[in-house]
């Protein structure tokens, strides 16, 4: 039977445990990172389950000179009988400043239950729902939303859900044809495996484009890409 709270813990892996290490990368280099220059002002996707939409996830972009905030957003509504039964909201914003994260504030809605979790670099390190995670105040962490390509040579992440730090390792797969809305594009496909599994694809220039996973219940989720650009891949 169709439980959606196992199936969004254990499931949007979209948000959890995303990391690899060094030998996967071969393919990106690690660069600095200009969002707005590589997506422009939003990401889009629509979240399938079995292939019907049950969701949206949106990622926006601000930047003032060094300082860049990155909002994302995510909810997801399951119905039955066309009356809806459960509902998931995700909200979080990430502070970067010289490609470093400086604070993260992350506000979730699962069904009742309400989760949050914080994270700030000070001058001690790097601290994490008010514990400190490491003593080097030039400490690079990566949260688990995917845009950043650099993520790609880290092998522990930060859990935006859980507020833990995760490892997990990453299995190459080579370049594909993948659907976008406005047509396809080639993408270099990843397999995340460790803490939690999840596949995450990113275009020819490091641009985050899908993601899928299995969810407890056997359901198929995905990411559509409603705004990718097919004209520069």
């Amino acid at each position: 039977m169709f439980s959606p709270r196992r199936s969004l813990l254990a499931g949007i892996a979209f948000l959890s445990a995303m990391g690899f290490t060094n030998s996967a990368t071969t393919a990106l280099s690690l660069s600095p990172v200009d969002p707005l220059e590589m997506y422009g002002k939003r990401i889009e996707f629509s979240v399938l389950r079995d292939g019907d939409h049950v969701g949206r996830h949106n990622v926006t972009f601000n930047k003032t000179d060094d300082q860049l905030e990155v909002i994302s957003n995510f909810q997801l509504k399951l119905t039955l009988l066309g009356l809806p039964i459960y509902e998931y909201i995700y909200a979080s914003v990430e502070k970067w400043e010289s490609g470093k994260l400086t604070a993260l504030s992350v506000d979730i809605v699962d069904g009742g239950e309400r989760i949050t979790n914080s994270a700030a670099r000070k001058e001690a390190g790097f601290w994490v729902n008010g514990q400190q995670v490491s003593e080097k105040p030039d400490y690079r962490i990566y949260p688990t939303n995917h845009w950043n390509k650099n993520v790609l040579f880290q092998d522990t992440v930060l859990n935006t859900i859980s507020g833990n730090l995760n490892r997990v390792t990453i299995q190459p797969e080579g370049i594909e044809t993948i659907a976008v809305h406005q047509g396809f594009i080639e993408a270099r496909r990843y397999q995340y495996v460790g803490d939690l599994d999840a596949t995450v694809w990113y275009d020819l220039k490091g641009r985050w484009v899908k993601l899928a996973f299995t969810a407890k219940d056997g359901s198929n989720v995905e990411y559509f890409c409603l705004n990718c650009n097919t004209e520069d891949n």
